[in-house]
């Protein structure tokens, strides 16, 4: 047996003998393996038929021998079995060792691509037939980004993430509503695309869904403690799911114009899908009224009377006819030319415009001063003064008076001249003295001469009795 790098020379080494001169008909194998274990396949013989020499060097007969090739075939396929590109077909000689080239990546006729399992590439012996080797192949997944934001570009809810194979036609699953971390609702607006093949470049799988805030209608009623309307009802848009901070006016004027206030001014209502209906209460608006008890001058006589008035609502004064002051003095209500008798306003919120100025005048009563001496008796005419009933009234000094027989007397400072007035009865009595004068007398001839040194008495005004000369 002869082997060279094309052809295999065998020689049929099964030796018989044979009649000499017989024709023997040759019998070939078509396809033999050599010791290697390769498979060989018949090309040609020498010869078909010889005819018996009696020269043994003429009874030989050559077949030459080429490769036995088989194909193979290789085939790509899915985690389903099914191909995903055509099959690659080779050939190769039976019995040798064959293994195929892997290719990484492959895109199947849709534009999807696939990626090597990444399993053993084994090698396999090629059989005289059947020869096939299966790569798998799984999807090449990539990301896909879906961002729900709002119209101004703010996150909503986080992004949702999927991965799809790389060429699919990927249509993004639009939600018409949807709710985010604090339960606020958002409606779609708008997406970015449609649909698009995934790309194996992840920002270019990036689809931005818009939506904006989810409105429903939301009535805020006003009303007092007999849920009567005091202020009209506001009527406003807000977000399902959002909570409202509503900041409700202190204090409101009804159509009538009468002032409520509430304690509620911060108000927090969650907004739902229906019957989003929110009462906000109010009860009387008070303010200060005050009676201003003042005199001519329009000064405070006592402390302003202060009471509590709806806002909007009259008021009328109480008015008193007499009132003491703090000293103990008393007032009566003015009705003389002072007295305005316009004792009512209506209440505003401002309380410097809620004083009601109530005049009134000293209360009078008689003062009788009388004039007398030591002993009581009296000097002159009494005479009569008004006062103020609680007053502390001192009386006009007269420091010399003359009585009716001409008489001068002069007031002794130790008399009270001061009273607590009151309605009746009321008396000062001032005292007096008499009123002395000093004589001097002197003694001289008739010439003007002095005959002795000079002598001074006290008199009264009005002598009583002639001096006594010695």
């Amino acid at each position: 047996l002869n082997v060279n790098s094309s052809k295999i020379n065998e020689i049929n080494d099964n030796e018989k003998e044979m009649q000499i001169g017989r024709e023997v008909q040759i019998k070939k194998s078509e396809n033999i393996y050599s010791n290697d274990k390769l498979g060989w396949k018949l090309y040609k013989a020498t010869q078909d038929i010889i005819r018996v020499s009696d020269e043994e060097s003429k009874n030989t007969v050559v077949c030459q021998y080429v490769p036995w090739m088989q194909k193979v075939t290789v085939e790509y396929k899915n985690p389903e079995g099914h191909e995903i590109i055509k099959s690659l077909v080779k050939e190769s000689q039976v019995g040798s060792k064959f293994k195929a080239e892997v290719i990484d990546e492959v895109t199947d006729g849709n534009g999807k691509v696939w990626v090597y399992d990444g399993a053993e590439n084994k090698e396999i012996v090629l059989s005289e037939q059947g020869n096939t080797i299966q790569l798998n192949y799984k999807p090449q997944l990539k990301a896909v980004t879906i961002k729900y934001v709002q119209l101004d570009g703010g996150s909503i809810i986080g992004d949702l993430i999927e991965h799809i194979q790389v060429g699919e036609k990927y249509i993004p699953n639009i939600v018409g509503e949807i709710s985010d971390e604090e339960g606020k609702c958002w409606e779609y607006v708008s997406v970015s695309r449609k649909d698009f093949n995934v790309q194996a470049d992840e920002s270019a799988n990036e689809v931005v869904i818009k939506y904006e805030p989810k409105l429903v209608d939301v009535v805020i009623n006003f009303v007092n403690q007999d849920n009567a309307q005091v202020k009209n009802d506001e009527k406003l848009r807000r977000q399902i799911g959002s909570v409202l901070v509503y900041n409700a006016e202190l204090n409101v004027l009804d159509r009538n114009g009468l002032g409520w206030s509430t304690e509620n001014q911060e108000n927090k209502f969650e907004i739902k899908r229906e019957n989003n209906i929110f009462t906000i209460k109010y009860k009387p608006y008070y303010v200060n009224v005050y009676d201003r008890i003042v005199n001519e001058a329009n000064e405070d006589i006592v402390e302003p009377i202060i009471c509590q008035r709806q806002v909007g609502t009259k008021y009328e004064a109480d008015i008193k006819e007499l009132i003491v002051d703090e000293e103990g003095k008393e007032w009566v209500h003015a009705t003389s030319k002072f007295a305005t008798n316009n004792y009512s306003l209506k209440v505003a919120s401002d309380e410097s415009k809620n004083s009601v100025y109530i005049k009134y005048t000293p209360n009078l009563a008689d003062v009788t001063i009388m004039y007398v001496d030591p002993l009581g008796q009296i000097l002159k005419k009494n005479s009569s003064v008004k006062a103020q009933i609680g007053s502390e009234f001192s009386a006009e000094i007269v420091e010399r008076i003359t009585d009716g027989k001409g008489n001068k007397w002069t007031y002794n400072p130790n008399t009270k001249n001061a009273i607590k007035v009151e309605k009746e009865n009321n008396t000062i009595v001032l005292s007096y003295e008499e009123q002395k004068a000093l004589v001097t007398y002197k003694y001289q001839d008739e010439y003007g001469n002095r005959l002795k040194a000079p002598r001074s008495e006290e008199h009264t005004s009005e002598l009583q009795s002639r001096p006594h000369i010695s």
